[in-house]
C-alpha cells in the first residue's frame, strides 16, 4: 500500500492521469486484502474517474469490475450487478473477450 500511494503521490505531481489511475487501482487491491472494502470502493471510483479523463476504456471496464466485485463481496447485490453489467458492455466494447467468457458477459 505503501508503494502504491508514493506511485500516487510522483504520478500527481507529474499530471499523469494514466499512472494516477493506475495507482488508485493498485491500493484498491491493498485495501480489498485488509478488508476495507469501503475505501477500496472509493480508490477504485477515483481510478474510474481518472480511466473516463484519459477515454482508456479497458482502465474504466478494469475498475468498474472491480466495483462490482467489492460491491458483491459487501453483499449489495443490486450495486454488484449495476457495476458488473456495465463492466460487461465495457469489455464487449473493446472486445475483450477473455474477460467477457470469465464473467460471462452474453
Amino acid at each position: 500500500l505503501i508503494a502504491c500511494q508514493k506511485a500516487l503521490v510522483l504520478s500527481k505531481k507529474l499530471k499523469d492521469d494514466k499512472e494516477i489511475a493506475d495507482s488508485y487501482l493498485s491500493m484498491q487491491t491493498a485495501y480489498r486484502e485488509m478488508g476495507r472494502y469501503d475505501k477500496a470502493i472509493e480508490v477504485c471510483s477515483q481510478a474510474l474517474k481518472h480511466y473516463d479523463i484519459i477515454k482508456d476504456i479497458k482502465g474504466k471496464a478494469k475498475s468498474t469490475l472491480n466495483i462490482g466485485i467489492l460491491y458483491d463481496d459487501q453483499l449489495q447485490p443490486e450495486k454488484a450487478i449495476k457495476y458488473l453489467s456495465n463492466a460487461c458492455n465495457l469489455f464487449k466494447e473493446i472486445k475483450d473477450t477473455v474477460k467477457i467468457q470469465q464473467k460471462q458477459c452474453t
